[in-house]
């Protein structure tokens, strides 16, 4: 039996039986198990000492251990219990892997040195984007022990987000136009799903009658959820806000996602019969608030990340939640890497945090792009006002990040992360760099940009003077935005 839309919630911490000082819910099944990581900072809070999958399940979560490497992510939990995601192995390149019966498994790529597993049916099909030997990021399926290349929607990559139990497998590609567009793949066939005449849209979300939700990037610049049902395309608005995202959707055609407030926060929302519902309305949550939904289920259990880093499960009043058993701790024993394609040894991602001051005392972080020829997808971060959510206080207000190349000329800058002319490509790859969430109006500020072999300086300077802590972060995107 589906439930649509619930009145009100019962409310389980999930963070409370992991480790770690944030945790990141990314799947919920049918029987209320839940994957995500879980993330723990050094004291102080100052760097991050590991990062690990988790499964959740009869109110007591496991860590799921990584393939050789010190950090995984579980992107997504089938009705068996199975865990499909992304892993760091010894040589230090991320693979999909499966998690099954206690083993994780390396599902290999498509011939390049990067993949990640995003979504797994109830047959056991798995989804997600690979790198081939060219560089290429396309989207695969995984059935049978094989990974097939699902191809593009005529442009250079793709990207699959979920899969139903019928096989249709959605995501985003990019056009022979270049622009990027949804897609929902059926039959062997790539369909774009167009962007309401937007700049751009990926789906992140399918049910069982092939009901797709997701985000468009408007003709005027703001990230909008979306609904693409009956083979139309609608926009589902905001909580008041500019920006929403619509991050999952059940077998009653309920949406759950996260939208701007008219107060300029974010929030997580419910979409049910035309209506769009601020979720912190509808539980008791006295210590916190919820600002970003992750995903909903057939019983319309919805999990949230609410504020201070932490996950939960939201079960319905008026069901009685599933119980299953609890899994297991896996062993601590690393699986060895699959054999994978040859390749050198890469840095994924630079990150530190610092107080920043005015003029010479500032945020600085210096890497290289490596090779002789060809560019590089860097993904630069400065975060100020989202640290709140790792109960970081006296952080920057509003972070200027502007990047340097090695003469010492500006390249870029940013304030506000999403006023840059892509936004819904940075969004994506803050998913694809593993990257947690920036909220869409925040002030945090980004940059995404295809640099040359060479050295560079990324700056974070306070917006007028103004002074803080910040995190500046540095990583190489595995996918062409």
């Amino acid at each position: 039996m589906s439930f649509s839309h619930a009145q009100s919630y019962s409310v389980a911490d999930i963070s409370s039986s992991l480790p770690g000082n944030a945790t990141t819910p990314q799947s919920v099944n049918n029987s209320g198990q839940v994957t995500g990581n879980t993330i723990s900072f050094a004291a102080g809070g100052r760097q991050s000492t590991g990062e690990v999958a988790f499964l959740y399940s009869g109110g007591v979560a496991s860590l799921l251990g990584a393939l050789g490497g010190s950090i995984s992510n579980g992107y997504a939990v089938n009705d068996s219990g199975d865990v499909v995601g992304g892993s760091y192995t010894s040589d230090g390149n991320e693979n999909a892997f499966l998690y099954s019966g206690g083993t994780m498994t390396n599902l290999g790529t498509l011939g390049g040195n990067f993949s990640r597993a995003c979504s797994i049916n109830n047959s056991g099909q798995i989804v997600g984007y690979s790198k081939r030997n060219d560089g290429q990021a396309d989207a695969f399926l995984y059935s049978g022990g094989v990974m097939v290349d699902l191809g593009t929607l005529g442009g250079g990559g793709s990207t699959a987000f979920a899969i139903n139990n019928s096989g249709q497998i959605v995501g985003t590609g990019q056009t022979s136009s270049g622009q990027f567009d949804a897609f929902l793949y059926s039959g062997g066939v790539m369909q774009d799903l167009g962007a309401l005449g937007g700049i751009s849209s990926a789906a992140f979300g399918i049910n069982s009658s092939g009901q797709v939700a997701g985000q468009i990037e408007t003709p005027g610049g703001q990230l909008n959820a979306f609904l693409y049902s009956g083979g139309v395309m609608q926009n589902l608005g905001t909580l008041g806000g500019s920006n929403s995202q619509a991050n999952g959707i059940n077998d009653a055609g309920v949406v759950v996602g996260t939208s701007g407030t008219a107060d300029g926060n974010e929030a997580p929302f419910i979409y049910s019969n035309g209506v769009m519902t601020d979720l912190n309305s509808l539980v008791s949550l006295p210590n916190t608030i919820l600002w970003y939904g992750a995903g909903i289920n057939n019983l319309g259990q919805i999990i949230a990340t609410g504020l201070a880093g932490r996950a939960y499960l939201l079960t319905p009043a008026s069901i009685q939640a599933p119980t299953p058993t609890p899994t297991p701790t896996p062993s601590p024993t690393p699986i060895p890497p699959a054999p994978t394609a040859a390749s050198a040894m890469h840095l994924t991602n630079l990150s530190t945090r610092a107080y920043v001051g005015t003029q010479g005392n500032v945020a600085i972080a210096g890497f290289v792009v490596s090779g002789s020829s060809g560019t590089k997808q860097v993904l630069i971060r400065g975060v100020g006002p989202t640290l709140v959510q790792f109960s970081v206080t006296g952080f920057l207000a509003q972070p200027v990040l502007t990047l340097f190349n090695s003469s010492g000329t500006k390249i870029a800058s940013n304030t506000a992360w999403g006023t840059n002319p892509n936004p819904l490509q940075l969004s994506a790859a803050f998913t694809a760099a593993g990257a947690f969430v920036l909220p869409s109006g925040s002030a945090d500020s980004a940059l995404l940009l295809s640099l040359a072999p060479g050295s560079y300086t990324a700056e974070v300077s306070g917006l007028n003077n103004t002074t803080g802590t910040a995190l500046i972060e540095v990583y190489e995107v595995p996918v062409a935005q």
